[in-house]
């Protein structure tokens, strides 16, 4: 049996625990028995750190050393794969309850997704919600409003004019005795 410990410097800021020595995260017992098989794989799970420096330590014990040949370090991460063809730009949409769910069977693209070979693209900034018309909706508000304000206050200076509505001109004189009777 071996104790196998992870252990990381802590940062200058941590003054006290500095000088206190290395702050060990994860520490394993590692089991091997048979010197006839290879040594079995070392796992260990971590916290999340802001480290980028780690020691393996490992206390061999009256145990022969062992070699170390390579190590892994597995990071779990959660990637988001589009499916599309060569031309179509892509576009991510999130928050929208106004958008329904995506209609496609994924047991049946799964092939095609699994055997298409993977582009990396970085993703913009994420952006406001966009505006269709291309102008603040307040400064249409206040455009219209104004608008109006002007048609209601010309519509009442026409009313209040002296004399009011202009007056239909009289009959002419030029209508023939006839029609008049």
């Amino acid at each position: 049996d071996r104790e196998v410990a992870l252990q990381m410097l802590p940062s200058a800021e941590e003054d006290a625990r500095a000088r206190a020595g290395p702050i060990t995260i994860a520490q394993v017992r590692w089991r091997h028995a048979d010197p006839e098989l290879p040594a079995p794989a070392l796992t260990a799970e971590l916290p999340p750190l802001r480290v980028t420096d780690l020691s393996l330590v490992i206390d061999e014990g009256d145990n022969a050393p062992l070699p170390l040949r390579d190590a892994t370090l597995l990071l779990p991460a959660y990637r988001l794969r589009f499916f599309r063809d060569g031309h179509t730009p892509l576009t991510l949409l999130y928050g929208r309850s106004d958008l329904g769910p995506p209609r496609y069977d994924l047991a049946l693209l799964a092939p095609r997704l699994l055997g298409a070979p993977a582009q990396d693209v970085a993703a913009d900034a994420e952006r406001g919600p966009m505006n269709v018309t291309g102008v603040t909706p307040t400064i249409v508000f206040w455009c219209a409003l104004a608008l109006a304000v002007l048609a209601l206050l010309v519509l009442i200076a026409r009313l209040l004019r002296p004399g009011g509505a202009p007056a239909t001109p009289p009959p002419s004189s030029s209508a023939s005795p006839a029609a008049r009777e």
